[in-house]
């Protein structure tokens, strides 16, 4: 049908910033619960010799009613599918208006008519219930009216009248996946590549629903089928990029994109996942040039200025930025990841007291990028001026460790009245926080993971741990004194297992999370790594796992010491490095535990950090023992460790 495809490459295209192998219906050989009787299998005999007979009505029936008993016998299924889609072709005339009438409706869609197609859909569907192109035509219209459950309805019904209609399975795919919901739209796109296993288009929905899912690796596989099969076809290339960028393949990715542009010059999803993947690969020049060529053809899209607004955050032109986001937002009021971005903005130039409201945004569902810890409870959220008298205080952790222990400085700060204030915090941080004296000691601290297999303790509010400066507002004070101490049991077993040093102890961390959105720019290869590491102090791995060529390397040192499988959580690694003289390491949570503990720390940065980092300075608004040491060229360390090995050459002589 005309407009199916162009339906079908709004719905496959939108989902880019979204998932082991995929079984077929050919794969499960399931037949059902216990084995089938001999009438069922007689059935299935008579069904098929219907079929062979070109008696589709029979065969149907006859198909549908194993199907009743036995709902995964696979030759029921397919005889089902052959026949009633048979009986669909070979009725389509008697079931669907003139061709005339279906025309006038994609016009309608064509012209930007979408009510008037709607309307003449659904005038022609009364007429003509059975007719599996119109309701296609019907959901292709809904679809783009914005409304989802009409359009999946309307696709439904086209499958279930010719279930081989592959185009409108593709779109009742796409629909579902719009929605969220890539588990639902697996099962449906499985068995039409059962149909047509070389089919492009469900080849496209099975690369997006498992990028969905989050299961890249299996994504590559009909991502690099359905380029095969449709080498000019850009929706391919551009999926293809998609899988290869989140497999951290990100050249590969780059050639991708770029080859959907080259088939389909200002496709916008592909420009802007080329900028995507341009800026994680160190080229944001590269980016810019890409979104403002977009945004060329296009200046009324929303996303290419947020985008735009992203990598010039990059190289630091904040200001520009910022006018970025301000147009993503008068265009599109709802681009809540714009929004967000102009905290990330604010925050960089320094601003931290305008960056706050800006980020509350951040557990919107219609972000591209959500809050993974979000809050499951009921409890009203915390104003932050609600009383607390008599109440009880549910404060949740909500992003990675860092931000845990850089952030729990505010609840020191909330109002002092009679009242509960709850922690809940990841489980590696649970003893560290919960054994704290002082202020701290106030506070009933509890485990992320806890929460979620028991449930939330009794609380009266709740509130984001990272809102807390927001909704102090004045009263927030980021004050940078050392606020955490090691426990004296875990320091005693640790001062035993060091011993003593007449040598100055230098503890080290070389890379943050693998997972991390932008681990490929602060984190350091070891071998270089170890180019900033003189001899003379004794040198303590700090982190939790090494690959075995890493561990090697660090073995031929002789002056290195691990302790990974003594670091049972925080508290242990808190105790190791209260035991050092100085500590240096990239963007990683063990930044801010050595400055929570006051210890002096070098930290070593990409040339355009994490907000919190700022922007120009060599110390912290957060902890006054850090000193920050920034790329000065976008990518490029050495200068960086050069810098740092000196300053350890002296720290040792």
């Amino acid at each position: 049908m005309r407009c199916g495809r162009a339906c079908r490459d709004a719905m496959f295209l939108q989902n880019t910033a979204h998932p082991p192998a995929v079984a077929t219906l050919a794969q499960r050989r399931f037949s059902g619960s216990g084995s089938m009787s001999a009438s069922v299998e007689t059935q299935l005999k008579k069904s098929q010799k219907a079929l062979s007979a070109h008696q589709f009505a029979e065969a149907r029936d006859g198909f549908r009613s194993v199907l009743q008993r036995f709902p995964g016998n696979i030759r029921a299924k397919r005889g089902f599918w052959i026949s009633q889609s048979a009986l669909a072709d070979a009725g389509f005339a008697a079931n669907h208006p003139p061709r005339q009438q279906l025309d006038e409706i994609a016009a309608a869609l064509a012209a930007g008519r979408i009510e008037d197609a709607v309307t003449k859909a659904l005038t022609l569907i009364a007429r003509f219930p059975h007719g599996h192109g119109l309701h296609n035509l019907l959901g292709i219209a809904q679809a783009t009216a914005g409304r989802e459950q009409e359009a999946v309805a309307a696709f439904r019904a086209a499958v279930e009248l010719k279930p081989n209609f592959l185009e409108a399975r593709a779109n009742l795919a796409s629909r579902i996946m719009v929605q969220g919901d890539f588990e639902s739209a697996l099962p449906l796109v499985s068995e039409s590549l059962e149909m047509a296993p070389d089919d492009g288009a469900s080849l496209n929905a099975m690369t997006v629903c498992l990028i969905g899912l989050q299961r890249f690796e299996d994504a590559a596989t009909p991502a690099r089928r359905a380029v095969e099969a449709r080498p000019d076809d850009a929706e391919a290339h551009n999926n293809l990029g998609l899988c290869l960028r989140h497999l951290g393949k990100l050249d590969d990715a780059i050639t991708s994109y770029r080859r959907a542009l080259e088939i389909r010059p200002g496709f916008t999803d592909a420009i802007l996942n080329l900028g995507i993947a341009l800026t994680r690969a160190g080229q944001a020049e590269e980016a810019i040039k890409a979104y403002r060529s977009g945004i060329d053809d296009n200046k009324n899209n929303g996303k290419l200025h947020g985008n735009l607004g992203l990598a010039l955050i990059e190289t630091r032109q904040i200001d520009e930025a910022m006018a970025a986001f301000d147009r993503a937002l008068d265009l599109d009021p709802d681009h809540l990841d714009a929004s967000f971005n102009r905290f990330i903005a604010t925050a960089l130039g320094g601003q931290l007291d305008l960056a706050w409201p800006f980020a509350e945004c951040r557990f919107d569902r219609r972000r591209n990028v959500p809050v993974d810890l979000r809050y499951q409870g009921d409890a009203t959220a915390w104003d932050g001026q609600a009383s607390l008298s008599g109440k009880t205080l549910l404060v949740h952790a909500e992003q990675g460790l860092g931000d845990t222990l850089m952030f729990i400085r505010y609840l020191t700060q909330l109002p002092a009245q009679e009242g509960v204030v709850r922690l809940a915090v990841q489980a590696p941080l649970h003893r560290l926080v919960s054994e704290q004296a002082g202020s701290l000691s106030q506070i009933e601290v509890v485990s992320l993971r806890d929460e979620e297999e028991g449930g939330h303790a009794p609380h009266d509010l709740h509130c984001p741990l990272m809102s807390l400066p927001f909704l102090l507002g004045d009263r927030a004070v980021p004050f940078a004194e050392p606020y955490l101490s090691v426990p004296s049991s875990d320091l005693v077993a640790w001062e035993g297992r060091l011993g003593t040093s007449e040598q100055p102890r230098v503890g080290f961390v070389f890379r943050g999370n693998p997972n991390h959105v932008n681990d490929r720019n602060r984190s350091i290869d070891l071998p270089r790594f170890m180019t900033a590491l003189p001899e003379g102090p004794d040198y303590h791995f700090l982190g939790v796992d090494l690959q075995q060529g890493e561990q090697k390397l660090l073995s031929g040192r002789g002056d290195v010491r691990t302790h990974c499988e003594h670091l049972t959580d925080f508290c242990d690694t808190a105790a190791l490095v209260s035991q050092m003289d100085r500590v240096v390491c990239v963007d990683t949570s063990i930044a801010h535990l050595a400055g929570t503990l006051g210890i002096e720390t070098h930290v070593l940065l990409a040339y355009t950090p994490d907000w919190r980092w700022g922007l120009g300075t060599s110390g912290s608004v957060w902890y006054p023992s850090v000193t920050l040491h920034r790329q000065t060229t976008p990518g490029e360390w050495q200068p960086v460790l050069e810098t740092l090995r000196t300053r350890l050459s002296v720290s040792a002589g």
